[in-house]
Parts: structure tokens; sequence; C-alpha cells
């Protein structure tokens, strides 16, 4: 047998074997996908039994995100400062708290994430919407907004949710108070700035925190007939001054309201503020 032929052999081989690999892939694909659409449909199913239906628009492909702990970075903060405030002074007044002004506002920075804005100058009057304006600033500073679909872009009061890494933690909320043409006051809790730790599993995937969840509405009695939305995020639980543990949990909006689910266990929370 000569050279050229034994390369054909090898080469219809590897084909050979790349044609069964692939077979396998797909077979598994198929078989993921299958089992998945029956997680799905039995999860209708249990669902209805309750009288409950999901909104066409769901995303049950959403996963947890992981739980981490993350701590303050005092060089960091000032960074976000320099968005908010331009060329500004900083003091420690102690206990874990810091003052920065500039003549565009002074901040009062507090160990637990606490955070205080009075807005002076031009960063006090309204440019536009607020709602734009309280935006604009938001990503000056560095930090990264999430709104519910639901809730008003207009008013004197508005609230932004701070995100970790595009993940909203629903109880850091930044609240912007307009009165008339000017921004008051910014009021609320921030998150911290680096990350030291971070779990090894992800908490619940969609489809098994609604089926924790079919199980609570009948244990805490809730009232519900539709979802409307299902959105994986974090609660913030601040223990030490500046640092802060970010635990996984689900925000699922009902035609009659709004609750909050470990992504751990499964079971209703109410979350810290």
């Amino acid at each position: 047998m000569d050279t050229r032929q034994l390369e054909r052999i090898i080469l219809l081989i590897l084909l050979l074997v790349n044609a069964v690999l692939l077979g396998l892939l797909l077979g598994t694909r198929v078989t993921d996908a299958a089992a998945e659409r029956a997680r799905e449909e039995m999860l209708g199913t249990l669902l209805a039994e309750s009288g409950i239906s999901l909104d066409p628009e769901l995303d049950l492909s959403q996963e947890a995100p992981y739980g981490c702990t993350v701590v303050r970075d005092l060089e960091l903060e000032d960074q976000r400062m320099q968005g908010i405030l331009g060329d500004h002074v900083r003091a420690d007044e102690g206990g874990g708290i810091w003052y920065y002004g500039s003549e565009r506002g002074k901040v009062m920075m507090h160990g637990t994430g606490e955070l205080t804005v009075l807005p002076l100058g031009e960063t006090a009057q309204r440019r536009g919407s607020g709602w734009d304006q309280a935006l604009e600033l938001l990503r000056a500073s560095g930090l990264e907004p999430w709104t519910p679909a639901d809730r008003p872009t207009g008013g004197d009061e508005l609230p932004f949710c701070c995100c970790w890494n595009g993940v909203p933690v629903f109880n850091a909320v930044l609240n912007f108070s307009y009165v008339g043409d000017r921004l008051e006051l910014i009021t609320g809790t921030t998150v911290f700035h680096r990350e030291t730790v971070r779990s090894a599993t992800r908490g619940m995937d969609a489809v098994s925190i609604l089926t924790a969840f079919a199980g609570a509405v009948k244990t805490e009695s809730l009232s519900c007939s539709r979802l409307l939305e299902l959105t994986p995020g974090y609660e913030m639980s601040v223990g030490l001054s500046g640092e802060s543990a970010l635990e996984p949990v689900w925000r699922l909006l009902m035609d009659t309201g709004e609750c909050y689910l470990s992504a751990e266990t499964g079971q209703i929370v109410r979350l810290q503020t």
C-alpha cells in the first residue's frame, strides 16, 4: 500500500469519527431540548392547577447569577465621585463615612453603602426630563441603573436600582428628588466596588424557581392569576462596614403585585432596606 492510499484511508477514518461525534452531539442537544420542553410543560400544568398563567413573553431560559461578596474600594469610589463632581476634595469623617465636595455638589458616603448627594450649581438644574438627567448622572459615576418595565418614567420622585455586572441589586436603590426645575436631593443605597468572593454554583433557574413559586402560592396563600415578568437579580446584605453579600434572588411581577424568591431556597423573601 503506497503512502497516498494510506493517507486516504486515514482521512476517511477521521471523517467517519467526526460524523459519529457530530451525530452524538446533535442527539444530545435534541435530548436536552426535549427534556427542557417537558420541564416547561410540567411547570405550565402545575401553575394551571393553581389558576396561574404565564405571559407568553416570559423567558424561561434565564438563570440566576452567582452569589458573591463585594467590598468598598476608596480609590474606585473616588473615581465614581469624579464622574459626579468633577475636581473635588474628600475627607474622612470617621466611622466609615467619607465626604466629597465640589462646586457641583456635596456627597456623604457611608460604610453601609448609604449615599446622600446634595446637587449644586448646574448639577441641580433640571436639563430636559428628570429621567434622562438622572440616567446621565448615574452613568457618569460608573453606575449601571435598572428599573422595572412597569415603573413610570415621570414625576418628581425617580427611583433607580443599581446593578452589579449588569444584574440588578433590588434593594440598592437611589432616589432622585425633584422640586420644580431643580434636582434637590439624591438618597439611597449603592453597591460597593470590588468582588472578593464568588459562589461556585448558581441558584435555581427560571423553571425551578417558578416550580417553587407554585408551592409558595399554596402555602403563603398568594393571590395571583398571571405572571407578567421574571427577573434574576440580587439582594444586598451588609454585614461589616465596607463589605456586603450579594445573594441571588428572583423578582416575580404578578397581576396583583410583585414578590421576591430566594434563588437558593425558593422561599419568599422580604428585601432588607
